[in-house]
């Protein structure tokens, strides 16, 4: 069998790019007809006109060939098959060690002193010794080359952080028989998502409830949200988890209560203690009654903080931020209270799920965050906070509320 006899006819209408369609073929043609290592292919412009698409497509087919170790080139004489691929792509994954990938997708993180990944990754690795496992660092592209060898079996991999969510959904349609799992960062598309992916994070929803009850039973009933205009789905629960909070004791916050900047669709950390304190000075501005102020992360309370300390109203308005455990100097130095995320926890976790041998995975796991108080203000007597009328109180419910509160969208 030679492969003059190969052709595809792509379908546009399927969702899959192209290049991967005829990739995925000539993997299957090799190894449907145990083309053996080192036979040449076609060029790459007899294969294109072979398939009726263009040469970058056709390049982009073979590329991902090359990653997965199928085929090698050599220079000046072409593509060839690989020594052992054959074996690879019958076999599908290995029965050596197992091992866990990690796609920090779109970043290079400092996988020991990135306050996000760090503690993460601490807590990967912990759980990976005490379960025997690798972790495996390793771009997209490589995916598949750790799912068909031979020589290693891939339990799944971990998604850190990503440029583009569509992208992602891309690469996971790729490796169907992989398992996929988010990690802290909750793409809030989870139900659309194929049997293959799961997600573990924090209990936003709860955390933001638990700054919220903890502010009310304090006596506070004029709070304001301090929040970044993001497509991230995570402030979007820690601002409803608050909404709901507040909504226990009878305070209804609106658009009117939430403030968040859209100046930079990425904000660096200084950026964001900058913006906290532009939203800070708006709130107190527009409502110069309130008495406590939520920020849906750290950085936003410390920028809140140094400006309420530079206007002299760190004795009359509340903080508190939340992520102490991505940075936990924030809190502690400008003294306000915070919600830990579980970092360390969401990573053993993550390792262990995909440790166990079960037929059942749950969608989406979530690990309740913890309030941390260091309050600056006594507790407000009812004088100090009248509060509006009562209204019936339903039962807390720490589950993701239908839509996301409005927000005041402020362009710094």
């Amino acid at each position: 069998m030679t492969f003059d006899e190969f052709s595809i006819t792509p379908n546009e209408a399927s969702g899959q790019p192209i290049y991967w369609q005829i990739g995925d073929a000539l993997k299957a043609f090799i190894a449907a007809n145990r083309i053996g290592a080192n036979v040449r292919l076609p060029d790459v412009n007899t294969l294109a006109g072979q398939c009726g698409v263009s040469l970058r497509t056709m390049e982009k087919a073979l590329q991902l060939l090359l990653n997965d170790g199928i085929c090698y080139r050599r220079p000046k004489k072409g593509t060839f098959v690989g020594d052992g691929s054959e074996a690879r792509l019958r076999r599908g994954n290995g029965t050596g060690p197992a091992i866990c990938g990690i796609v920090n997708y779109g970043l290079h993180a400092d996988y020991v002193n990135d306050h996000v990944v760090g503690p993460i990754y601490a807590g990967m690795q912990r759980q990976a010794c005490e379960s025997r496992m690798d972790l495996v660092i390793m771009p997209p592209e490589s995916v598949g080359f750790y799912e068909h060898n031979a020589t290693v079996r891939l339990a799944g991999v971990f998604l850190f952080y990503w440029t583009d969510i569509d992208e992602v959904m891309t690469l996971i349609a790729r490796h169907p028989d992989v398992r996929f799992i988010f990690v802290n960062y909750d793409p809030g598309r989870m139900d659309d998502t194929p049997d293959n992916v799961h997600g573990v994070f924090s209990d936003d929803f709860a955390g933001g409830f638990e700054a919220g009850h903890a502010l009310a039973r304090r006596g506070h009933r004029r709070v304001a949200v301090i929040s970044l205009q993001l497509d991230n789905f995570n402030f979007t629960l820690r601002e409803n988890g608050f909404v709901r909070a507040m909504q226990m004791v009878g305070v209804e916050v609106d658009h009117r209560h939430v403030y968040a900047c859209n100046k930079n669709p990425a904000p660096c950390e200084e950026e964001n203690i900058e913006l906290g304190r532009v939203m800070a000075e708006m709130a107190l501005r527009d409502q110069p009654e309130l008495t406590a102020l939520f920020c849906v992360n750290d950085l936003l309370a410390a920028g809140a903080a140094a400006w309420l300390e530079e206007h002299g109203l760190r004795s009359q308005v509340e903080l508190v931020g939340h992520e102490h455990a991505l940075f936990s100097h924030l809190s502690r130095d400008w003294n306000f209270t915070t919600v830990e995320v579980p970092c360390r926890a969401m990573g053993e976790l993550a390792v262990r799920f995909l440790a166990e041998d079960r037929k059942y995975h749950p969608k989406v796991m979530r690990i309740a965050p913890t309030l941390l108080p260091r309050w600056n203000l006594p507790v407000l007597t009812p004088a100090d906070a009248p509060a509006t009328a009562a209204k019936p109180a339903s039962p807390a419910r720490r589950t993701r509320p239908a839509a996301p509160v409005g927000r005041q969208r402020i362009k710094a």
